[in-house]
């Protein structure tokens, strides 16, 4: 008999949010994840997902000496996933793009790019 340790676990989705910390940049620029968490209450999903936006954080030396900086500043969201989820909404965000057709026909393209299988 096989044992899924995942069965006894709970899904979480959340959201890790970053500050990009380029001394070459014009404006400043911050990142959001979202990562599926398994573990066995809120309390310790939260946990794992501020391990792992620890973990995360990184810097990064370019060619010329300048360096980037993904420094981790917190877990902003989580939701919980589970089968009774079916369709629920995860993520949402409006666009208002300067050149319109440029973003369908970069949506077409984006889309026709999902493997089926």
């Amino acid at each position: 008999m096989t044992y899924n340790l995942y069965s006894t676990m709970r899904w979480f989705i959340t959201k890790l949010v970053f500050n990009i910390a380029d001394s070459g940049a014009v404006e400043r620029q911050f990142e959001e994840q979202w990562r599926m968490v398994a573990a066995e209450d809120r309390k310790h999903a939260f946990k794992k997902a501020l391990d792992l936006g620890a973990k995360e954080a990184e810097e990064i030396i370019r060619d010329d000496g300048s360096a980037v900086k993904w420094e981790f500043i917190a877990v902003t969201d989580m939701i919980e996933f589970n089968p009774d989820s079916d369709g629920a909404e995860v993520h949402s965000s409006i666009a208002s793009p300067e050149e319109p057709e440029n973003y369908l026909r970069f949506v077409q393209q984006k889309a026709a790019c999902i493997p089926l299988n």
